[in-house]
């Protein structure tokens, strides 16, 4: 957990301004916590503090985490999301639900939930793949 929410923060600076080296600063202007980092936190409470590991515990759990660090940086349909009382999945394309099970998934079914929350489109299920 430490090493994603580290490598998150390192890489905020570049996310718009890619670097093809493994030599950079690690420390630089700019740089901060994303929505990436408060997601994995918030699947890995659910993990440690929801023995049920239920669908809906998941949601509470983002949103409630979400909605605290509200200007992390999420896009807008995802800040929908964060705000509604009904949160129903959206046609997200996935992609942050896949970092946060990079980094904090240990079995599949878990990684799936995750998905489920907010995405609805069977065919980007191919792009949610646990990194064991």
């Amino acid at each position: 957990m430490l090493g994603a929410v580290f490598g998150d923060i390192v890489g905020s600076a570049y996310e718009w301004n890619n670097v093809k080296t493994k030599d950079f600063p690690l420390e630089r202007p700019g740089t901060r916590y994303t929505d990436d980092s408060v997601m994995t936190l918030a699947v890995a409470k659910w993990l440690l503090e929801d023995p049920s590991h239920s669908e809906s515990h998941l949601i509470k759990y983002m949103q409630k985490l979400g909605r605290g660090h509200f200007k992390a940086g999420y896009g807008g349909k995802f800040r929908e999301w964060l705000k509604s009382k009904d949160p129903q999945p959206y046609n997200s394309w996935g992609v942050c639900s896949q970092r946060r099970c990079d980094q904090s998934c240990k079995a599949s079914f878990l990684m799936l939930v995750s998905f489920s929350v907010n995405n609805k489109i069977e065919k980007n299920a191919k792009f949610v793949v646990c990194k064991q």
